[in-house]
């Protein structure tokens, strides 16, 4: 994320960066739609980890956004055939998939569908990868973080006022209190 529209200098920094490194790598947004219509190169890595949004994920995938809105599961059960890579779809229910396992982010909320709640995500996914968790855990804790810390948030702002800064200093705050 935050790499800016440059596709074609996008698409060689990732690749460089997935081929040269058994470090984990998240990828999202800017770094998503640099591969629109040409998954095939991130997905046959089990280092990485995507987070799009349906569509973003319609991108990614070339299916009809439509197609992923009706039947999310669906659309990721699909596309995991495909990959190697932990696939986190974004949504009222997150979804996050590999191999033959996927879970399930129940408790969202509209709090989340607002600009810098992936930013958030990302960041939280990032942190736990830093401490060693396996990537489908840390995609699947991080997802449920960002959506229990929102959901506390929105007794205090409405799902309306909540900022993705809010979410960020609930979870410091969750996890410091636990």
């Amino acid at each position: 994320m935050g790499m800016g529209p440059n596709k074609v200098e996008n698409k060689k920094i990732i690749k460089y960066l997935v081929e040269n490194t058994t470090k984990p790598i998240l990828i999202d947004a800017d770094g998503l739609n640099a591969f629109e219509n040409d998954g095939a190169f991130l997905l046959n890595h089990e280092n990485v980890v995507i987070t799009p949004h349906p569509k973003e994920f319609a991108r990614l995938f070339d299916v009809h956004m439509e197609d992923v809105l009706n039947d999310p599961m669906m659309a990721v059960k699909n596309a995991i055939k495909f990959t190697k890579a932990t696939v986190l779809l974004k949504g009222a229910s997150t979804i996050v998939a590999k191999g033959d396992e996927a879970y399930f982010v129940v408790n969202g909320t509209p709090a989340l569908a607002k600009g810098g709640s992936g930013d958030t995500l990302s960041g939280v996914i990032l942190g736990l990868l830093a401490q060693g968790f396996e990537i489908e855990k840390a995609a699947y804790t991080g997802a449920y973080l960002c959506a229990e810390a929102a959901t506390r948030c929105e007794y205090e702002y409405s799902q309306y006022g909540v900022l993705a800064s809010d979410v960020a200093k609930t979870i410091k705050n969750y996890i410091l209190n636990a």
